[in-house]
């Protein structure tokens, strides 16, 4: 799908008639109704499918003005709040400096591409000069995420540059998706082609990625941003849900549906059925596999081979949570106490019963 001359049009006319209608705005009212324009680097996770809070359809309904935006829950004023904390870190261990930025970016190609960056980098030239040289991203993360932050595609942790990483290219992997995309996006419409992305995990764990610009990444993006801000905002036309959007409850509705005696489904379902049965009988054999193993590895911690080569293990496995009793009885009103707090009564958990892991 093509951004021609006439949506062009139909674009301007729109954004036109909703300015028109919030003359009145406060500040914060016209930041909202400013993201109503287009769509931002947090949007594309969504319009790609890859943002697992947000579905199309809720993104649609929020761009045609057809629901108010969330304003958001502790999580995310934290997230606003430690912004500068984790853009200073990001200024003390590389040397760079930081600005802020309050322009609105937008593409000249496709206008309703826009952006709001979190900070601009400087980096000093061989002349002495601090010019602009890349974007900074400032994320925060609970504990429970890491995972899905790569260790090994990081350019600064653990208090130190990774040398195996000198470069610091980032693949889409080591990050999330949207995050990647985020990136992606802002350099596209600031049109600074390296963004570095620093991220606070749990309090205490600061990672910092760099990502690099990918023109055909972006150019796929675009495509999916064309057609879904032509066909579903501009020309009015509610997204079709997909099965992920349908098992969300707030889809649910107390009607019946009935089909006929030959439609396809009916086969599909025989076919599921089957599927079921065979996964039972699958994991009941499983069950009985794993208990012939941890009979024969017995109170050991592992097996190996005669060759030393390690097989299994048998171990009580550890998860993070907090200590709820502890918790209660702590008053988490005070931020500082809750910094203090927060490594105090964070702690290991045992499993109850040794976990069988085939190596």
């Amino acid at each position: 799908m093509e951004f021609t001359e006439e949506y062009r049009k139909k674009h301007e006319a729109r954004k036109n008639k909703i300015l028109t209608s919030h003359l009145g705005d406060t500040e914060d009212q016209a930041w909202h109704t400013r993201r109503r324009f287009g769509l931002g680097g947090s949007d594309m996770g969504i319009v790609l499918g890859v943002n697992h809070y947000q579905t199309l359809d809720a993104l649609w309904r929020i761009k045609t003005g057809r629901e108010q935006p969330s304003e958001g829950n502790q999580k995310t004023h934290w997230g606003h709040v430690l912004e500068d904390v984790v853009a200073r870190e990001f200024s003390a261990v590389t040397g760079m400096k930081v600005s802020k930025c309050n322009k609105h970016f937008c593409s000249a190609d496709y206008p309703f591409l826009v952006g709001n960056i979190d900070r601009f980098v400087s980096k000093e030239s061989e002349f002495g000069r601090w010019e602009r040289y890349a974007i900074l991203e400032c994320k925060t993360a609970g504990a429970f995420v890491a995972k899905n932050f790569s260790k090994d595609g990081a350019w600064y942790i653990d208090e130190q540059f990774v040398e195996s990483n000198a470069s610091g290219i980032t693949k889409a992997t080591d990050i999330p998706m949207s995050y990647y995309l985020q990136c992606q996006h802002y350099m596209y419409v600031t049109g600074v082609h390296r963004c570095y992305l620093a991220v606070l995990i749990g309090g205490n764990d600061y990672r910092i990625y760099v990502v690099n610009y990918r023109q055909d990444e972006v150019n796929f993006v675009i495509g999916k941003a064309v057609e879904f801000w032509c066909h579903n905002v501009l020309d009015d036309v509610e997204p079709a849900l997909t099965a992920e959007d349908l098992i969300k409850p707030i889809f649910q509705t107390t009607e019946t549906k009935v089909i006929g005696n030959v439609d396809p489904v009916l086969r599909v379902i025989s076919e599921l059925q089957d599927v079921s049965e065979e996964r039972k009988a699958l994991e009941k054999k499983e069950k009985e596999l794993k208990s012939i193993i941890a009979q024969t590895v017995g109170t050991a911690a592992e097996m190996t081979d005669c060759s030393g080569n390690k097989l299994c293990t048998f171990k009580v496995e550890y998860k993070s949570g907090w200590d709820e009793a502890d918790m209660k009885k702590s008053s988490m009103d005070d931020y500082n106490l809750y910094l203090e707090l927060k490594d105090r009564y964070y702690v290991k958990l045992p499993n109850k019963t040794r976990t069988l892991r085939i190596i």
